[in-house]
């Protein structure tokens, strides 16, 4: 865990995720323990945050600006503040099945896989998070295909 932060950064990170539907049912304290986990990275908009076909090592929680999914060269979905990117780390061996690009200026909170990994044990609802965020991306994957 990150230990390396002031509680106001935790904090303010947690507050953030409050504010997501997707994060709502979580208590303060499961919301401190993802956040205390991961660590505040900004991309410039047009930066790669995933390449496909690479190893996943980290998981990821937009919290401000937007991703761009692409399969290919083809762009497949856009994704906002709340949603989980870079799941395929929960599944050992699978390589990333998208490119994501940030199309603004893009505030995440970045998780690396064993802390991810720790975290799907130790904060109960995140794997249904995580399973309903994958199964978004895949829908809307599927759509706009």
């Amino acid at each position: 865990m990150n230990m390396n932060r002031s509680r106001h950064t935790l904090s303010a990170e947690a507050t953030r995720m409050r504010s997501f539907s997707a994060f709502a049912g979580y208590t303060d304290e499961q919301l401190e323990r993802i956040a205390g986990a991961g660590h505040h990275s900004t991309i410039p908009s047009g930066w790669p945050l995933i390449h496909e076909q690479t190893p996943s090592d980290a998981c990821y929680i937009i919290l401000n600006g937007e991703l761009a999914v692409f399969y290919g060269r083809e762009h497949v979905a856009t994704l906002t503040p709340g949603d989980i990117v870079g799941e395929a780390v929960i599944q050992p061996g699978k390589l990333r099945s998208a490119t994501v690009s940030a199309v603004s200026s893009v505030d995440l909170l970045n998780i690396p896989k064993d802390d991810f990994t720790r975290l799907l044990n130790d904060v109960p609802p995140l794997l249904a998070t995580v399973e309903a965020s994958a199964s978004r991306h895949t829908a809307n994957a599927t759509t706009n295909a």
